[in-house]
């Protein structure tokens, strides 16, 4: 079933190549345009080049972590309104309290269903 998004972008932000995948590929099946970043350093470039109509960044990677990418996101006059789902392999509060104080508008833990994810898309875009 795709949802319809037309061709709106999504940046998706992961550091393994395996997760980053799957993600690439059950959206792409759904329509998006899918830009990809591997760290945070790049997230924050493609956000200003691609405005993306959503982001996807997972919270835990090498070098400048998802969360320290969300707050220059979001200090950003270009980007601070984009929509940022974080993602997570770690079920646990201080995490979702850290996404919420960051900016982000939702967060999903790993490994997660592909209903759940884009019934938060559709709910953020």
């Amino acid at each position: 079933m795709v949802l319809g998004f037309g061709r709106k972008k999504i940046l998706i932000v992961e550091d393994n190549p395996d997760q980053l995948t799957i993600l690439k590929s059950v959206l792409e099946k759904q329509g998006f345009k899918i830009i990809t970043a591997t760290d945070g350093e790049e997230a924050v470039d493609r956000s200003k080049d691609e405005t993306p109509d959503l982001i996807l960044m997972d919270i835990n990677m090498p070098g400048l972590r998802g969360d320290m990418a969300a707050l220059r996101i979001r200090g950003d006059a270009t980007t601070k309104d984009i929509p940022i789902i974080m993602l997570t392999a770690v079920d646990d509060v201080q995490e979702k309290v850290l996404a919420s104080q960051t900016g982000a508008v939702d967060y999903i833990t790993k490994p997660y269903k592909p209903e759940e994810l884009l019934a938060k898309i559709k709910a953020h875009i």
